[in-house]
Formats: structure tokens, sequence, C-alpha cells
């Protein structure tokens, strides 16, 4: 089981284990209770609390999530075992009003892709929320050409899926 609903939130599962984010941090739970590594706490930083929105490469090889940064969220991956943590989005410039932030990440089928939401505009500043896609090392980001209204409220929802 999940420890609470109120201390685990999005779940994301994969090969007999869920990755979700709670307030100890990114943690992994073993389906089998008898597996090892039951409840591993992924990763561990004092800003815990702003990791958020986890999902995992279909394949198992890496999880990708939100961060907050100072006053923007970025993207990064980090292995299952705790390892290899990177950025996949950064800044542009700094030399905006207010810095987008990236969030909402989702891994494509094929784990070659991984959709977000930013809300960067053209001039890379603070503007509506739009879905994007990158390749899976955080190269090639762009806007998909959609003409949707979204509205994110950082309230650790899944607005972002593939579809086979």
């Amino acid at each position: 089981d999940l420890p609470s609903l109120a201390t685990a939130q999005a779940p994301d599962w994969n090969d007999g284990r869920i990755v979700y984010q709670s307030r100890a941090g990114l943690q992994i739970l073993a389906a089998d209770a008898s597996a090892p590594g039951l409840n591993d706490l992924l990763y561990f930083d004092i800003l815990k609390q702003y990791h958020q929105d986890p999902d995992w490469q279909p394949d198992g090889g890496a999880i990708v999530f939100q961060q907050r940064e100072a006053a923007h969220w970025e993207i990064f991956a980090i292995n299952p075992d705790g390892s290899g943590r990177h950025a996949l989005t950064r800044p542009v410039t700094t030399l905006v009003d207010a810095l987008p932030s990236n969030v909402a990440p989702a891994w494509s089928p094929d784990g070659g892709h991984i959709a977000f939401l930013s809300n960067r505009t053209a001039q890379h500043d603070v503007g509506p929320w739009r879905v994007w896609v990158m390749a899976a090392d955080g190269s090639n980001p762009r806007p998909l050409p959609l003409n949707i209204a979204l509205d994110y409220g950082f309230g650790s929802e899944q607005i972002l899926d593939w579809g086979p």
C-alpha cells in the first residue's frame, strides 16, 4: 500500500514498482512486499517537497520529474537507483522579467521523447501554457502546433500522457 493519500501523490507504475512523490521526496515502492527495495527513497535533498510528478520510462530505464528551481520549475531525469540525476530543461536566457517553467513530463510509449508543458514564449519569457515535446536526452525542445487552452495549477495533477 502507498503510505497514505495525504503523503503519496502522482504515482506511476513500471515492472512491479511504483514511483511517487511524498513529503520525504521521490520514492519507489515494490508491488511485492517481500521484494528488495520496498519503499526506497529515490532522491533526497533539502528541497524534497519540490520534486514532483514523476513518470517512469516505459523500459524502466529512467524517471523524469519536475523540480523547483528558485521561482520556476525545470524537468530532470534520474535512474531508478538514484544515480545520474540531470536537468533536461534549462532557461535559454535569464534576461527576462520572469523565468518560464517546464512541468508535467510524460514519456512517449517508445521512450524516445518526453511531452511536457511549458509557459515559455518565443522571446523566452512567461506566457500561456502549451504542450511541448523534446528528445529523451532533452535536445530539440519544440512546441506542438495545438490550439488548446491549458490551465496548470501546480497541484501535482497528471495533465499529460501519451497514447499507444
